[in-house]
């Protein structure tokens, strides 16, 4: 250091602190307190928000900085479930679809899929069964897992949906432990169901049921099935009778099928505790500035 840059710096702390530094003093305690009424939850976005709200007028990177430098942090919680767990290599499962989500006619084709909601005791698993033909959900079953008996509930709400004549019905769900077990395909195998998984990687190749109202016109023009895939020799897929299902014509080998409804799940943001009270704070706090 410089002799000159010592006794410069001398000078400064005893001319005590500068208008800068007592201008972020008092924003300082502003943002302690929208802070502190938020509890916790807000970060730099929200902050500057209610203090834009408020009058007072700062940039967010001076609201980034003096949070930072007094260790304010907003809570940021991703709530997400992971509801594909594809099992261990084994018996391969076709897809009898192909991504052609509109046979045409009811008991063709159904889909089946696992969502989740958020309640108070916890995350609730929602399993359900879609006629692909008809767009009409028949069966649901809720339960706070994920075990195979979850989507076989659901079936077994769908087969008394249909009287129990399900013979032949094409089951098409994702690559799930629970769409590949050996339960289900027992179950599969006891009504006569045929089970269809789409392909690894591709979000397409599964309907949503909760975007079942969501189809174009032109996914809604397709009429075709897709013949059943020829199986390894050995082992046949439980159920399955190697013909194409009724009401459905063989699919080209030279067309590209059209894309099917992506199962997506939208992100939530974490609601804070008290959301309401911060502006009120930050424009008590204003006015009690502006009047000094």
């Amino acid at each position: 250091m410089s002799t000159s840059g010592f006794y410069d710096g001398l000078k400064r702390e005893a001319a005590g602190p500068t208008e800068r530094q007592l201008a972020d003093d008092a924003l300082v305690e502003l943002i302690r307190e929208i802070f502190d009424a938020a509890d916790g939850n807000y970060g730099v976005p929200r902050i500057h928000r209610e203090l834009r709200k408020a009058g007072v007028a700062v940039n967010e990177k001076r609201v980034r900085r003096l949070m930072r430098l007094h260790g304010m942090a907003g809570r940021c919680i991703r709530r997400r479930v992971r509801t594909t767990f594809p099992g261990p290599d084994g018996f391969t499962i076709p897809d009898l679809v192909g991504r052609r989500f509109a046979p045409g006619k009811p008991d063709v084709a159904w889909g089946q899929d696992i969502t989740y909601v958020w309640t108070g005791e916890g995350w609730l698993y929602l399993a359900s069964v879609l006629d692909l033909g008809s767009r009409r959900l028949l069966g649901y079953s809720m339960a706070d897992h994920m075990r195979t008996e979850l989507v076989t509930d659901a079936l077994d709400m769908a087969i008394a949906a249909r009287g129990g004549h399900v013979a032949g019905v094409i089951a098409h769900a994702d690559r799930g432990s629970q769409y590949t077990s050996n339960d289900y395909l027992d179950f599969c195998q006891r009504h006569q169901l045929r089970p269809s998984v789409g392909r690894v990687r591709h979000a397409s190749t599964t309907p949503s049921p909760s975007r079942s109202g969501r189809r174009s016109s032109a996914s809604a023009s397709k009429v075709a099935c897709s013949p059943p895939v020829p199986k390894p020799a050995g082992r046949s897929s439980p159920g399955s009778t190697g013909t194409t299902p009724a009401g459905c014509t063989p699919a080209s080998t030279t067309s590209r099928p059209p894309p099917g409804n992506s199962s997506t799940f939208k992100r939530h943001n974490h609601p804070s505790a008290r959301r309401g009270d911060a502006p009120t704070v930050a424009s008590r706090l204003s006015a009690r500035r502006l009047a000094e």
